[in-house]
């Protein structure tokens, strides 16, 4: 069994930034934090999150979901159109009419322009 070289020392933020193979590829971050409270635990862990991966020179952008007026329940009203079975709504077969009517549009205006 292969051990990294980190995974022997003392856990903690400093030799795990330092020593982390991760610190030789910097990558761009996509960060979400989904809670409607910035302060909360949730909102600590992404602090914490940001900063270390910062900290091992990668380049991280929060998106806030929350902040941006999301709402986290899904219902019929949110998909347009008839459905399949009127009587249950199938979230899958719902997103495949979304993405075939969001085709058809990007194909028409292909045409178009």
């Amino acid at each position: 069994m292969h051990v990294l070289p980190y995974q022997n020392e003392p856990h903690n933020s400093i030799t795990s930034a330092q020593s982390s193979p991760l610190r030789n590829f910097p990558m761009n971050i996509l960060s979400v934090l989904a809670h409607p409270e910035p302060a909360s635990f949730n909102g600590a862990l992404k602090d914490v999150t940001v900063r270390e991966f910062e900290r091992m020179g990668h380049k991280v952008v929060v998106s806030g979901v929350y902040g941006m007026g999301w709402q986290p329940a899904l219902g019929a009203a949110d998909f347009e159109g008839e459905r399949a079975n009127a009587g249950y709504l199938d979230l899958s077969e719902c997103n495949k009419a979304i993405a075939s009517a969001a085709r058809r549009r990007r194909s028409r205006g292909a045409a178009a322009g």
